[in-house]
């Protein structure tokens, strides 16, 4: 497929999502929310942590995010059948840690190649990052690098699942 159709088809697909899960009322939200989990149980987890750390309002950001990663992905059959894996998506969130330390400059030498090439894979949702990457930007009144690297993780963790 064309890498630039492939990108006009996301991007159209995520304008017509942002505007559909906006929409939502309350009550359309928790059952987005629920079949989220009902297909990725081990997010139950993550998410008991943040409720005990975030405020309601917080909170309430981060499962829209939550949602949108999920409906970006949920019509393919591989996100729907794949069994939920605890394990991968804690090796997506490590290998994004130690590429974080790289860019913070912490690590040297080995760990530097090693660190580049790991991240050097190539996500295919690439416009989906852009979304949650400008939502949580720096200066941002909801900016927090954990919430983020969660999210970049879950964003890889469907990717990886979905395309391989």
């Amino acid at each position: 497929m064309d890498v630039y159709y492939k990108l006009e088809r996301d991007i159209h697909k995520l304008n017509n999502l942002v505007n559909e899960i906006r929409a939502y009322n309350e009550q359309e939200m928790l059952e987005a929310f629920t079949d989220l989990i009902r297909h990725q149980s081990f997010l139950t987890t993550l998410l008991s942590d943040y409720n005990a750390t975030l405020s309601r309002k917080k909170l309430t950001l981060v499962v829209y995010d939550l949602v949108l990663i999920w409906k970006f992905f949920c019509n393919d059959p591989k996100a729907n059948k794949v069994q939920p894996s605890d394990e991968l998506f804690e090796s997506i969130k490590l290998k994004n840690q130690h590429f974080l330390k790289y860019v913070s400059g912490e690590p040297d030498g080995d760990e530097k190649t090693e660190i580049i090439s790991n991240q050097m894979g190539k996500i295919q949702s690439e416009p989906l990052l852009n979304i949650i990457y400008s939502k949580y930007s720096p200066g941002k009144e909801k900016y927090d690098g954990a919430i983020l690297l969660d999210l970049q993780s879950l964003v890889e963790y469907f990717d990886k699942v979905v395309y391989g």
